[in-house]
């Protein structure tokens, strides 16, 4: 891994592939990962480094991982991968693919896409475009959507969260309003049938 022990590592790819097993980025030392110009990286398993760890893991010990996923490039896990507390994945363009679930206790942020269900006890920070999810999205955490930012989920989207958004999103809303507007519909036909009253 990347920092997976003491000291730190640093990889940057530009438009290659890096295939591993496994891959920490960041633990008992920093780690990072850039990946640039339409580069591929897979983790395919099932060489577990300790156990219980996953096919990915960003920020998994005491010292920060950082990955960069730009320009087209693909991070593809075969199994989970595992954004923890000091771990955070920018995207510019790119795209998290998980075979099994994304969990992010740290954060996420950017456009691109995430394929997988995602459970968020962290953030993440639509900007700069459209993050497109494609998944279940669940949890405790903070989905912000700034001005310049969207978001599009996948057909069996769910937002558990009811905390207000920078930019003038909704409170636990899906993305094209529908919930709330719904809500509105039946509170005017309601007053509609009192008044007839």
């Amino acid at each position: 891994g990347l920092g997976s022990s003491a000291g730190s590592g640093a990889v940057t790819i530009n438009g290659g592939t890096w295939e591993n097993q496994e891959l920490i980025v960041g633990g008992a030392g920093p780690g990072s990962l850039v990946m640039n110009s339409g580069a591929t990286v897979t983790a395919t398993g099932p060489y577990v480094v300790f156990a219980g760890a996953p096919a990915v893991g960003v920020g998994y010990g005491s010292a920060a991982g950082v990955i960069s996923i730009d320009g087209g490039s693909v991070l593809s896990v075969t199994g989970v991968a595992d954004i923890a507390a000091n771990g955070s994945v920018s995207l510019s363009g790119g795209s998290l693919s998980a075979s099994g679930s994304v969990s992010i206790s740290g954060s996420l942020s950017g456009n691109g896409s995430i394929e997988a269900p995602v459970t968020v006890g962290g953030a993440i920070t639509a900007s700069g475009g459209t993050l497109v999810v494609q998944g279940l999205v669940g949890g405790s955490g903070v989905l912000t959507i700034d001005a310049a930012g969207g978001h599009r989920c996948g057909p069996d989207r769910r937002f558990r969260r009811r905390r207000a958004v920078a930019g003038g999103a909704r409170r636990g809303q899906r993305d094209d309003g529908r919930f709330w507007h719904r809500r509105q519909h039946r509170a005017e036909r309601r007053d509609r049938q009192f008044r007839q009253l």
